[in-house]
């Protein structure tokens, strides 16, 4: 029914209020719901439809031909964005109909290849990789030559750019310094242990296994007595001028990082038996009691909790924590060489152990090759100690803060010695290490002053260190397999 109207002389018009719904004013259950479906598609998804742009598209399909009046259907029923939503796919489906593309001819192989190769370039900001590329050439990294047709290759994306950044800065760490390579029934293994990245405004050392240098050591007679003093005390300045590698006196000695407990229990009886003497050690400790106990033995496996009144250690736990008590006093006695702290303490120590290198070379020592090498590398150390710069790790991002850092993974250890000590203290690294997701440290890289000032410095110490260590074990595999 249509609505009334009621018309005054005056001429004007005025509705009358809607009726109340009957029989022949039925509600307008349709509209509602075409109404509510728009509204819907609004809120959701209306940002889909461009209202200028798909007018104008719609508008020249219209003159084109393309539209039907019956097309147009769909702005009558929905006068909004759904409906012109509706009638701008309904223009794209026709005008899909109307092109035909031969996807084989469409694209050449090779147009192909390199647009798959393209879209498989991650994303990187353009402006943080600008930068990057920019402090590695101010820093002598990347000569203009490479860089510049990067530049002018690039449009939206920074990947090529941070690529290029990474190369300059992984040669600073060769392929051959970042392998593990020991001797294994006379037979060299090799394997990579050493991965670098960049991360954001950082360059990544990430360690994937810890890498250990083996160290095969002749029969320590009065020889070769002199020579493996000054190797230790080389090792212990190379440690404390270049970079914080683990010696065997940092790993397994009483004051190591992963033997500390043990460490506890050495210094506590140390002054009570001889423990250079196994059996002796035995005795103690088998007839030691909870009274006087002067430390806690739960340390090296053995506990007064657990044993009944009356009752002894179990022999064969006596005997164990017995054997690493002693091997931590080898370790102490003969692998526990250093230096002076102190700057002006080791340039001290550091030119003493130069000059007696030098008088062993001079006196014609058979182990020439090993003595050149560790007077290389205290004279290396001497440089840096001058310059003093050192570094702490855990002042850097990395997994330090965790519980291991990269340089907690170096390992210089020897073949055949103290190995319950090495048990355990692989057993706590590796509790360490499963607190990390990586063993990394990251190295800001985003201006030439810092790069100039940290990042080169440290990569540059960490590739002579690792060479240097290299050639030690190289020159005592020649010695021991000769």
């Amino acid at each position: 029914m249509e609505l009334a109207y009621f018309s005054q002389q005056t001429g004007h018009h005025f509705r009358f209020p809607r009726p109340a719904l009957s029989a022949l004013n039925p509600p307008r259950i349709a509209e509602a719901v075409r109404d509510g479906i728009a509204d819907l598609f609004m809120r959701t998804t209306g940002y889909l439809v461009d209202m200028k742009g798909h007018s104008a598209f719609c508008l020249e399909a219209q003159r084109g031909g393309f539209l039907t009046p019956g097309d147009l259907n769909a702005l009558t029923l929905y006068p909004n964005g759904y409906g012109l939503h509706l009638l701008t796919k309904a223009v794209v489906a026709k005008a899909e109909r109307c092109i035909k593309v031969d996807r084989e001819q469409f694209l050449s192989r090779s147009q192909r290849q390199d647009l798959v190769d393209r879209l498989a370039v991650p994303f990187v900001d353009l402006g943080r990789a600008s930068r990057i590329a920019l402090a590695c050439a101010e820093a002598g990294l990347i000569t203009n030559e490479t860089l510049a047709p990067v530049l002018s290759r690039v449009v939206d994306s920074g990947a090529e750019l941070e690529n290029v950044a990474e190369e300059a800065l992984d040669r600073l760490l060769p392929e051959e310094q970042r392998l593990s390579r020991n001797l294994f029934d006379g037979e060299p293994d090799e394997y990579c242990v050493v991965e670098t990245y960049i991360d954001g405004d950082y360059f990544f050392l990430n360690a994937t296994e810890r890498n250990v240098f083996l160290l095969d050591l002749p029969k320590c007679d009065d020889d070769f007595l002199p020579v493996h003093v000054l190797l230790f005390k080389t090792l212990d300045a190379m440690s404390s001028c270049l970079i914080p590698f683990m010696t065997p006196a940092h790993t397994v000695g009483p004051n190591g990082m992963f033997c500390y407990g043990i460490g506890e229990v050495y210094e506590a009886l140390s002054e009570l038996v001889d423990l250079s003497d196994e059996d002796a050690t035995i005795a103690f400790l088998t007839n030691l009691d909870d009274a006087s106990c002067p430390c806690e033995l739960e340390y090296v496996g053995l506990s007064f909790y657990d044993r009944a009144e009356g009752e002894a250690f179990d022999p064969d736990m006596v005997e164990r924590a017995a054997t690493m008590l002693c091997e931590m006093h080898d370790v102490q006695s003969n692998y526990g060489y250093g230096i002076e702290g102190g700057q002006q303490g080791r340039e001290r120590d550091i030119k003493q152990l130069i000059v007696e290198a030098q008088d062993s070379l001079l006196a014609g020592s058979k182990y020439q090759a090993l003595l050149q090498v560790l007077k290389e590398a205290l004279e290396i150390c001497l440089q840096e100690n001058a310059v003093g710069s050192t570094f702490h790790q855990s002042n850097h991002v990395g997994s330090a803060e965790s519980g291991c850092g990269f340089f907690d993974t170096v390992w210089v250890e020897v073949r055949d010695r103290f190995p319950n000590l090495s048990a355990e203290a692989l057993d706590w690294f590796n509790a360490n290490a499963q607190e990390c997701a990586d063993i990394c440290i990251g190295l800001p890289i985003d201006s030439a002053e810092v790069l100039a000032q940290t990042t080169i410095p440290i990569i540059e110490r960490t590739q002579r260190c690792f060479a240097l260590l290299r050639r030690i074990q190289l020159s005592l595999e020649a010695i021991c397999h000769a």
